[in-house]
């Protein structure tokens, strides 16, 4: 268990202070907390429109769904996991080295990661769906996980059980909303 906090403490070091640049800064802390930015809430109605025009109303039902499984993720990882396990975050923990923290820190735990865990639950269920808007969505998840790790609030341990978490509740979510809502064997989107 040592070796693992150990190679976890080494990584965190390597992203959160080596492959560093100011440009790199400033993305990585939007990013971080998009759905909290006046660019989130322009960019809201035109993926609503986009989903709505390219697979109608099936299409903005699966989106719906994959924010409510996202929601439940959210819940699953602050309420339970996070109470539960109890690991302090970056700043936090006996380290050997200073946290550069790019953005405040929320005062919560730190395993596992929620925004981790939200965005895969989110890009796993509609990957399950649609594979092209999958791959894209599967791609901004590990964005928003690295960027955790970058802005300093998550060991890379935290981002990558929270993805790990929220890809298995996404596939699941997807596979029983299959199962109870959608003939067998035949997807909604193509």
């Amino acid at each position: 268990m040592e070796t693992l906090i150990q190679l976890d403490q080494k990584i965190f070091y390597l992203i959160n202070h080596v492959l560093t640049a100011p440009w790199v800064d400033f993305f990585f802390i939007q990013l971080t907390d998009f759905t909290k930015t006046p660019a989130f809430y322009v960019l809201l109605p035109v993926i609503l429109i986009i989903v709505f025009r390219q697979f109608g109303l099936k299409g903005l039902t699966v989106l719906f769904l994959a924010v409510l499984f996202s929601s439940l993720a959210d819940v699953i990882s602050s309420s339970l996991i996070k109470e539960f396990v109890a690991r302090p975050r970056p700043e936090f923990s006996s380290l050997p080295f200073e946290v550069i923290l790019r953005r405040p820190s929320e005062g919560s735990f730190s395993f596992p990661s929620s925004h981790a865990f939200d965005a895969f639950t989110l890009a796993s269920f509609i990957f399950y769906f649609c594979r092209s808007w999958g791959v894209f969505s599967l791609t901004l998840a590990a964005l928003i996980a690295y960027s955790r790790v970058y802005v300093g609030l998550h060991f890379p341990g935290d981002v990558f059980a929270g993805a790990a978490f929220g890809s298995l509740l996404g596939f699941v979510g997807a596979a029983v909303v299959t199962r109870i809502l959608i003939t067998p064997q035949k997807r909604v989107l193509k």
